[in-house]
């Protein structure tokens, strides 16, 4: 079976956040970045649930994420890219 991060979709755990991050290869900082986000509030989608610092993702958010990073799997550059290639 092939790794897809879509398999994650609508389903922002802290457990599934690590396993997505660890997957992806970026640092926090990249990903925050990347989400538009701050690293705290991204280190806060990996604390534990009964952890005062645990943020939970809202669910676009997440789900835009592992659309952007199932596109750089792909081999496309970015989301948008995915999207345009697909158009022409």
């Amino acid at each position: 079976m092939t790794f897809s991060y879509l398999d994650f979709l609508d389903k922002p755990t802290p457990e599934n956040v690590k396993a997505v991050h660890k997957a992806c290869g970026m640092t926090q900082p990249q990903v925050a970045t990347m989400l538009g986000i701050g690293l705290q509030t991204y280190k806060g989608w990996h604390a534990p649930v009964d952890k005062d610092s645990h943020r939970t993702p809202h669910v676009t958010t997440w789900n835009l994420f592992l659309y952007e990073l199932e596109a750089r799997r792909l081999g496309y550059q970015s989301i948008c890219d995915f999207f345009n290639k697909k158009h022409l």
